[in-house]
């Protein structure tokens, strides 16, 4: 066939040889053949690619720094031995939404007392669980599929991260912060004392009106910011001042200047202040049983319920409510209530 081109060697005469016999004969009897077989085939080459790779698993995708959305089946509060004070007064953090700051040397379970706190908290609500997704798919780190989230998030940064990594901004359009990503949900800064200080002076304004608002010249975006503060330290740079087995090197000066870089008003916001010692080795060898985190969130959801019937979180309570709920739970009426003490309240009844 002249001008026909086959991969074949050249004819002498400077013509492409055709195709072989048999290839057309193949190609005729495949345009013969019905319509239906050959889009039956089709149809299964199709169905096979699609099964495998249905059996191939879901990539996976980076949440974010720092972020725990799926709470550890392993991770619970039976896990911890001793520390029977903070245990008590994470519950009681937990319960009213305190803001606490944990003191001890290292080794002493500060931070496995921290990551477990996230454990005993109540699931989201449907409104919480909506603003809550709300921040995190604008910040890009739901992942693929996902829906609502139902498990309150527990953010834990680097001390070395920036005041628009916690607070939020960036370049360009501005991204929602660390504060705001911990939003009806934990922050736990470790180390607070190694973070710088400017960074944790800008944690006053949310900690306080609990949104950020980040103005620009062409923008002004307001971020939800209501967030549960769970801030560890060493007692000093070594870490070991007042502890009963090791000896501290640090001079009264160093140790000044180590607590001086967390601000007066700073902790002022912070409710809670405990003391977390060294657990002594007795006591990490005993056999005596610990609460579990489910056992422990069981009271939590029971005083929240009291608290959401009240209309607000012990730690949200408006300043001329104080004086009446406080002189309730004391057993004693406010002069100024005119009512007799509520005895159920202060019994637990």
């Amino acid at each position: 066939m002249p001008g026909a081109q086959c991969p074949g060697a050249r004819d002498p005469r400077g013509v492409h040889p055709g195709p072989p016999a048999d290839d057309v004969a193949n190609a005729l009897a495949g345009a013969a053949q019905p319509r239906q077989q050959r889009r039956a085939r089709s149809t299964v080459k199709i169905d096979r690619q699609v099964v495998s790779r249905g059996t191939q698993p879901p990539a996976k995708r980076e949440v974010g720094s720092g972020a725990t959305v799926t709470p550890d089946a392993a991770v619970d509060f039976a896990d911890v031995r001793g520390q029977t004070t903070a245990k008590r007064a994470l519950q009681v953090a937990a319960a009213g939404v305190h803001n606490v700051l944990m003191i001890g040397p290292p080794g002493s379970g500060k931070t496995m007392l921290a990551k477990r706190l996230a454990g005993v908290l109540p699931a989201l609500t449907f409104p919480e669980a909506i603003e809550t997704t709300k921040v995190h798919s604008i910040a890009g780190i739901l992942p693929p599929g996902a829906g609502l989230l139902a498990i309150r998030p527990f953010r834990s940064p680097h001390h070395t991260i920036s005041d628009a990594g916690l607070i939020g901004g960036g370049l360009g359009s501005p991204r929602p912060g660390e504060v705001s990503l911990a939003h009806n949900g934990l922050l736990f800064l470790d180390e607070f004392p190694e973070f710088p200080r400017n960074v944790l002076e800008l944690l006053r304004q949310p900690m306080e009106d609990l949104t950020v608002t980040i103005a620009r010249s062409n923008m002004t975006l307001c971020f939800p910011a209501s967030f549960t503060l769970v801030a560890a330290m060493n007692p000093c740079p070594c870490g070991f001042y007042g502890d009963t087995t090791r000896e501290c090197r640090c001079t009264p000066a160093i140790i000044q200047r180590y607590l001086g870089k967390i601000s007066g008003p700073l902790l002022d916001r912070i409710d809670i202040h405990i003391e977390v010692p060294a657990v002594p080795y007795k006591e990490l060898r005993g056999e005596e049983r610990c609460e579990t985190s489910e056992e422990i969130r069981l009271r939590v959801e029971d005083a929240r319920k009291v608290q959401q019937a009240r209309g607000f979180y012990n730690s949200r309570m408006p300043s001329r409510l104080i004086r009446k709920q406080c002189a309730r739970c004391r057993g004693r009426a406010d002069p100024r209530d005119g009512r007799a003490p509520d005895e159920s309240v202060c019994t637990g009844a």
